[in-house]
């Protein structure tokens, strides 16, 4: 009996995850009008296939069969990104737009898959493939959110100034008048007692 590689569960969770993410993935680009985000998904839905293949393949060369349960349950995500909702609506719904405090000092998740020095060189060559591709799928996409995020924020109109400042405005417009006023008042009896003057001497 051939001896169990100590990575075998990494290739089979891997095989199994991106096989899933095929299915999610392939979805939203069957579904979305946006001609920029489909050619993301279909490619990034393409390498998630070519990934779950490539793998599963590799744990038949070793000699065993993919086993193990699905990374995640699928149905609310399909069933997102197959509803009549828009693009942003979904992203919304998937929580594309949410901020993750500190994201770029977390530790890379694929960071640790080639820790173990007893993968042997063709699960290392296809192990460094697939990091390679997932992070640069994860750029594409991340391109994408912030181009509906951009879009979604240039729409939203800017708070309402609140009653307070608004009262602050009309106090100042009146504080102007009446200083105006003020002003016309004292250039009025300034000019009329040049003339009362003028007349006494006359």
């Amino acid at each position: 009996m051939t001896e169990k590689p100590s990575y075998l569960d990494l290739l089979c969770g891997i095989a199994l995850a991106e096989g899933q993410g095929y299915e999610y993935y392939n979805a939203w680009a069957e579904r979305t009008p946006d001609p920029q985000l489909r050619a993301v998904f279909h490619t990034v839905a393409l390498r998630e296939k070519e990934h779950s293949l490539a793998f599963a393949k590799r744990v038949d060369e070793l000699g065993f069969a993919v086993e193990g349960e699905s990374q995640f349950d699928l149905s609310q995500r399909i069933e997102i990104v197959t509803s009549e909702r828009t693009d942003e609506e979904k992203m919304e719904a998937l929580g594309f737009f949410q901020e993750r405090p500190g994201y770029e000092q977390e530790r890379d998740v694929f960071a640790g898959m080639l820790d173990d020095k007893t993968i042997d060189i063709q699960t290392s060559t296809l192990l460094g493939r697939y990091i390679g591709e997932e992070r640069d799928s994860a750029r594409m996409i991340r391109e994408c959110v912030i181009r509906y995020k951009s879009a979604r924020e240039a729409r939203t109109p800017r708070p309402e100034t609140s009653r307070l400042d608004q009262l602050d405005e009309k106090l100042d417009a009146i504080c102007e008048s009446i200083e105006s006023l003020r002003a016309q008042v004292a250039a009025n009896a300034s000019s009329n007692g040049r003339r009362k003057s003028v007349s006494e001497v006359s």
